[in-house]
């Protein structure tokens, strides 16, 4: 049988770059750098890998869109280990909402799954120190939303905090992330007055069940909450 020619198509060679970017990446995920080295020069790692500098830039440049490492320019400039962020994770995202194969409700249905049972765990963890910062965090988006402030700025450090309590990390990346688009997408809406204060009003009793170390409790505020944002997303389209 004759393979299909339009079925299938050469395999290409792997380009050197993503070969030694790949092998970057493992030193640093290996700890032969750490979060705030700098890393050899383009001139060394040319050297190194017996390539051309401009595939080490390529590859650099790919290191740095992932978020792994910052290049400086200047004297006193080079390629620096990040401290892992989201915002390629968030960037990507975005990306899918503007071709509108993510929506907010997709995203809404990923929270009550998730954030009602960290809920209910950070209950048990949650110090006092805490609750104070979370009704901090509630009155500093009082005063946004009297200010005349529609967007929920403060909305997400408020849900990333519960998600810290449990001390992990790759939780709180992910709710952190999710917060993130949900912010950038609401903020191109305008939220009713009534709207506001239920929202306030669902994080005090979030905050109170939390203070109480009602686990149950809290997750069910917190179901109530995620839903009550969900339906009025779709009631306003």
């Amino acid at each position: 049988m004759v393979a299909n020619n339009k079925l299938f198509s050469t395999i290409q060679n792997e380009r050197v770059s993503n070969i030694v970017e790949k092998r970057i990446r493992k030193a640093i995920f290996d700890n032969h750098f750490k979060v705030g080295d700098k890393i050899p020069s383009v001139r060394e790692f040319a050297e190194t890998f017996g390539v051309s500098r401009t595939t080490i830039q390529e590859a650099l440049r790919g290191l740095e869109k992932s978020g792994l490492i910052v290049i400086k320019k200047g004297a006193t400039g080079g390629s620096f280990v990040m401290k892992g962020d989201t915002t390629s994770v968030t960037d990507s995202l975005k990306d899918l909402l503007h071709l509108k194969q993510v929506t907010l409700q997709n995203i809404a249905d990923v929270r009550l799954l998730i954030e009602p049972p960290i809920c209910a765990m950070a209950a048990e963890k949650i110090t006092d120190d805490d609750i104070e910062r979370l009704e901090q965090w509630n009155q500093e988006l009082k005063f946004m939303f009297q200010s005349g402030n529609p967007n929920l700025e403060n909305d997400p450090t408020m849900h990333t905090l519960i998600a810290q309590t449990l001390g992990n990390p790759l939780l709180t990346i992910f709710v952190k992330t999710l917060m993130e688009i949900h912010t950038y997408k609401m903020s191109d809406l305008k939220l009713s007055k009534k709207m506001k204060m239920d929202i306030l009003n669902q994080h005090q009793k979030i905050i109170e069940a939390l203070k109480k170390r009602r686990g149950a409790e809290a997750a069910e505020n917190m179901r109530e909450h995620i839903s009550s944002v969900r339906e009025y997303l779709l009631s306003i389209g």
